[in-house]
């Protein structure tokens, strides 16, 4: 038997009858295999030897070899008595009249297996808490080995490729998208937007208005109905609030604090201090975020405010992998893999800003090598934007004390559409607004 372990003398879950009714639906119908297969695995039967027969039932299927009693048992070959025999074969042949249940015997199995599991992990965490000595650490474990194994449950089916041909068709007729957008026109044209299971990076130097950007899109998606989670990782959620008043009533609250509110400056920032209350946008400041957190961040998110449709990470650099590797590099490939992973579990899309490496010249427009940390993030992310400014720019705008200052979103990669695209906006750093 496997997961076996039981809790003061205890069977753990397992129902036989629909082990041996998912094995004999496939014999008496082969094709029904595909069914079995997309809803549970050979791990989840209770029985050793199911396992075994179900392991070598997705063999033959793997290498198109028709199924039958024959070459199922040729299949099995040494196995045949981990497999209960030649007897027990034909006692499951005969098990069901019909494959007709096959899905309802493999939900049953796939239920049972999912509260085995959790025993066995309710077992270990019961005793691991006796020597736990980090408890925020404890915890953050517990509930990430929980959600995987929540992640396990019976999936919706996928749509026919009829009815996913005819619902792109719809969509392409009558202007439908999936995507949240920036909130630019300029840029909207020519981006396809956030789709759900992107993994989108937005790079530039130190102090070129990551944040802000981010901030200007995570309100304007909020805005347009799009419930956005934003998770700082350097500010905290006072900072990060501060920075949306100010961008949302353009005031620069950095020298209101000093000087105090001027020329209905004060009204504005009650006007946006209502608008930003009335939006689907949350702030969390979670220092040291791993991907693990993440998701069961926006698991909770979702619970409390319904489901998200725009995650905004601020920044990777920050961000630590769910496990420790001696190389940072490997850490953080690792990190990529699990957010692109992530946004195609949670059907979001995710936008991560980045920094760029010190070796991106302040007067050249920076491309896809000169991110930082890992070569992972060039290779996994869906899109790439770039915020560039010449440093001329920069410096003439300070100078001079302008408001408004030029500087150009660069499309360095897109997933549907064409790259290397540079769409000019403008920006007020004090006030931390952007504008097409």
């Amino acid at each position: 038997m496997t997961n076996n372990g039981d809790i003061k003398g205890r069977v753990p879950p397992q129902d036989l009858e629909a082990e041996k009714s998912v094995l004999g639906a496939i014999l008496l119908k082969p094709d029904a295999f595909d069914a079995a297969a997309g809803i549970l695995d050979a791990g989840d039967f209770y029985l050793e030897r199911h396992t075994v027969i179900f392991d070598a039932i997705g063999e033959l299927a793997a290498a198109r070899v028709p199924l039958d009693e024959t070459t199922l048992l040729s299949q099995l070959n040494s196995r045949r008595e981990a497999a209960g025999g030649i007897s027990y074969i034909g006692e499951l042949a005969s098990f069901v009249p019909t494959a007709a249940n096959i899905e309802a015997y493999a939900r049953t199995v796939r239920e049972k297996a999912i509260l085995r599991a959790i025993i066995s992990t309710g077992t270990q965490l019961a005793t691991d808490a006796f020597e736990a000595t980090d408890v925020p650490e404890f915890v953050a474990c517990a509930e990430y080995d929980i959600a995987r194994i929540a992640s396990r449950q019976v999936a919706r089916p996928e749509p026919s490729k009829a009815s996913a041909l005819a619902t792109a068709l719809w969509k392409i007729e009558h202007g439908q998208e999936d995507s949240v957008l920036t909130g630019f026109a300029p840029l909207d044209q020519s981006f396809g937007g956030f789709n759900v299971g992107h993994l989108t990076i937005l790079a530039a130097r130190t102090s070129r208005g990551k944040t802000a950007f981010a901030t200007n899109v995570a309100i304007n998606a909020a805005k347009a109905g799009a419930s956005t989670a934003y998770f700082t990782l350097e500010m905290t959620a006072d900072e990060m609030w501060t920075r949306a008043l100010g961008c949302e009533g353009q005031v620069d609250l950095f020298s209101a604090r000093w000087r105090g509110y001027k020329d209905g400056e004060k009204e504005r920032v009650e006007a946006a201090r209502t608008t930003l209350e009335s939006l689907p946008l949350e702030v969390l400041y979670r220092p040291s975020m791993r991907p693990r957190d993440l998701r069961l961040e926006c698991k909770r998110l979702s619970r409390l405010v319904g489901p998200l449709r725009l995650v905004v990470i601020d920044y990777f650099n920050l961000l630590r992998g769910d496990r420790h590797e001696s190389e940072r590099w490997r850490e953080m490939q690792e990190a990529i893999l699990a957010l692109k992973a992530l946004a195609g579990e949670l059907g979001l899309p995710i936008l991560l800003l980045s920094q760029l490496n010190r070796e991106a010249k302040d007067d050249d427009p920076p491309h896809l090598s000169t991110l930082r940390d890992t070569g992972a993030a060039e290779e996994h992310s869906s899109n790439v934007l770039f915020l560039w400014q010449k440093q001329s720019i920069a410096d003439a705008a300070q100078m001079n004390m302008a408001v408004w200052e030029d500087i150009d979103v660069i499309i360095a990669k897109q997933r549907n559409g064409p790259a290397g695209l540079r769409v000019g906006m403008k920006f007020a750093k004090r006030y931390g607004k952007f504008a097409a």
